[in-house]
């Protein structure tokens, strides 16, 4: 399935290249942008990615049953019961989550197929006497979507949970959501007064207008009650998160564009640099290899001119600063005229013969391209070789970006 993290990273490679090509305040931006999609909470895929926390005894094994449609998980009242992660994955997850179980250390799975896109992880059991289980819930809470806070109608008022783990996490109070379970143990007038009251802690808590669902995972009698409503309410958040991750690629798309435009990239941006160069330098070193003319040596600063500003006029404003930045007026002049001089040093006296005067052209010819080399073409290369990766980073951008909206199909 589609995982944005591909997406990114090669996101990541187009402001660093960028770097050196345009305008060190547009890089800077487009680099704070990028920075802003990967602080994004939760699982960077389209996938919706669901953990159930809670006490011992709250019947989160037996929610992840229910969820499931049938037995996944073991079920006891022992403290602590779930010691190790579980993940319930449906049957089209990808490599990206399996990576992210592997760094969460999460080796159990269990095949799904009643929710599509949907991971459920049951975590270790929260339990005041086992403080690694604290801490395994608090590591695995910031990088997944959406948290499940089980309650039980006897432990919902621990105040060593509400103190150590809920106010801590109220910051995410977007991405949590809270069940009363195992409420066919109370009348229906308990159900609402313990429901009220639970809203009350969560409240004092920090969460203003929390998430509260009622279920029975495994009434006594009869079949779980309140599971559906959960599992339409994760089916509306998956479709939120597809949303958010369409909008993503699009704002990934945005950057690239913006990147791209400025440096006259977004369409291919080839300048065709060998092939004119190649004419220019050859023409310039024939010309200056007959002798130091001085009209030969004004077409060919006129030549060598014309070249270099009509590439700093196609690479984009900012690049095309840099090249005449770096390739001014007085510099192609001095460098036109050294190339002069080494024609003409490359040049014999005058020889007898034709032959000796045809060799001695050749020689002259050689020596200025050559030269017009070193001091012109290959330093102008160089410049635009980092625009032309920095092209090929955008490129790759588009066809990762293809990529993710052809999977999410």
């Amino acid at each position: 399935m589609a995982d944005l993290t591909p997406l990114l990273d090669t996101l990541d490679m187009v402001t660093v290249r960028s770097a050196g090509v345009l305008d060190p305040e547009l890089t800077d931006r487009a680099a704070g942008d990028v920075r802003a999609l990967r602080l994004q909470r939760g699982y960077l895929g389209d996938q919706l990615v669901v953990a159930l926390a809670g006490g011992t005894g709250s019947g989160k094994s037996s929610l992840i049953n229910a969820l499931a449609g049938r037995p996944v998980a073991s079920v006891s009242t022992v403290r602590p019961h779930t010691d190790e992660p579980l993940a319930l994955i449906s049957s089209d997850t990808g490599s990206g989550i399996d990576s992210l179980l592997e760094s969460l250390g999460i080796t159990r799975t269990v095949s799904q197929s009643t929710f599509e896109h949907l991971v459920i992880l049951d975590l270790p059991d929260v339990d005041s006497i086992a403080e690694w289980h604290r801490r395994i819930v608090e590591d695995l809470l910031p990088r997944i979507d959406v948290v499940i806070w089980v309650f039980d109608p006897e432990k919902y008022q621990d105040r060593l949970l509400h103190d150590a783990f809920l106010k801590p996490l109220a910051a995410w109070g977007s991405q949590l959501i809270f069940v009363l379970n195992q409420i066919d143990r109370l009348e229906d007038d308990e159900t609402r007064l313990v429901a009220t009251d639970l809203a009350g802690y969560l409240g004092e808590d920090g969460y203003e207008h929390p998430a509260i669902f009622l279920t029975a995972a495994s009434p006594a009698e009869g079949t779980p009650v309140g599971v559906q409503a959960l599992a339409d309410y994760l089916s509306t958040r998956l479709d939120e998160k597809r949303v958010a991750f369409t909008k993503t690629i699009a704002e990934a798309g945005r950057i690239t564009r913006d990147l791209a435009s400025a440096a006259n990239v977004w369409g291919g941006g080839s300048v065709d640099f060998e092939d004119r160069w190649g004419r220019v330098r050859d023409a310039t070193a024939a010309a200056l290899a007959t002798g130091p003319d001085p009209a030969e040596i004004e077409d060919a600063l006129c030549r060598v001119e014309d070249f270099v500003a009509a590439i700093g006029v196609e690479v984009g404003d900012d690049f095309g600063d840099r090249i005449r930045s770096e390739f001014p007026l007085t510099r192609i002049e001095t460098d036109v005229h050294a190339v002069a001089k080494t024609a003409a040093a490359a040049s014999e006296p005058e020889p007898r013969g034709r032959k000796k005067a045809k060799r001695r052209v050749e020689a002259g010819e050689a020596a200025a391209a050559d030269e017009m080399e070193d001091r012109i073409g290959r330093p102008l290369r160089d410049l635009l070789r980092s625009r032309a990766e920095f092209g090929a980073w955008v490129a790759q951008t588009g066809i990762v970006s293809a990529e993710l909206k052809e999977r999410m199909q």
